[in-house]
């Protein structure tokens, strides 16, 4: 009977240690500290996005360059300066038959300042110089100008035109003149008295007619 209790407290001795012995092999190892809810907000996209400024509609607009709709400055027309009427192409185009005769839209007609003629009185001697002038063939004409008041009807220059006339066995007494300069191109072979493509300048043209005549063209040159 002892030997049996003896055996029974050696068992339950022994199983016992074995219960101990297990209950210390399942022991959970030290666990790495927890993440706490901080920093787990942090690494998550979500944080991330907290993290950033809020990019609204408005702050856009804001940054955005002024609106298309500030357009840039106007130009007014009085930023624009006036042509000459004496000296513009317009000029040539209201001339009438005078411009429309020379055979070239470019030629460019001015009236200058007299008080001593009219327009229609030089529309007049304009006709007989393009008429002359067309017959200048490969000539070119680019303009016609009117001199001046004091370079006309001078008695110098009337009685010129006077000797002029009767050098010509004419009869007619002259007592007004009018003088225009011109512009024009010599043809590109030259021929003539011209010198091949130049450009001449300065061209004078003499007229004389007597009270209620009409113009007679009376010599041209330099």
């Amino acid at each position: 009977m002892k030997m049996m209790k003896k055996c029974f407290s050696v068992v339950l001795s022994l199983a016992l240690v074995l219960a101990l012995a297990a209950c210390g092999g399942k022991a959970a190892p030290e666990a790495s500290p927890a993440e706490s809810p901080e920093a787990s907000a942090v690494a998550s996209p979500e944080a991330t996005v907290e993290a950033s400024p809020a990019v609204t509609p408005e702050a856009v607009n804001e940054a955005a360059p002024a609106e298309a709709s500030e357009s840039p400055l106007e130009v007014t027309a009085e930023a624009v300066p006036e042509e000459s009427a004496e000296v513009s192409s317009a000029a040539a185009s209201e001339a009438g038959p005078a411009a429309a005769s020379a055979g070239s839209p470019e030629v460019q007609i001015d009236y200058g300042a007299s008080s001593l003629y009219s327009r229609e009185d030089m529309d007049a001697a304009i006709d007989l110089i393009v008429k002359e002038f067309g017959s200048w063939e490969g000539c070119e004409l680019h303009s016609i100008s009117y001199s001046s008041d004091d370079e006309c009807n001078t008695e110098d220059n009337i009685s010129w035109m006077n000797n002029l006339e009767e050098a010509n066995d004419a009869q007619e007494a002259f007592t007004q003149c009018i003088m225009f300069t011109s512009a024009f191109h010599s043809p590109k072979e030259g021929g003539g008295a011209w010198n091949p493509d130049q450009e001449y300048t300065g061209w004078q043209w003499w007229l004389a007619r007597s009270d209620g005549g009409e113009w007679k063209l009376m010599t041209w040159g330099y």
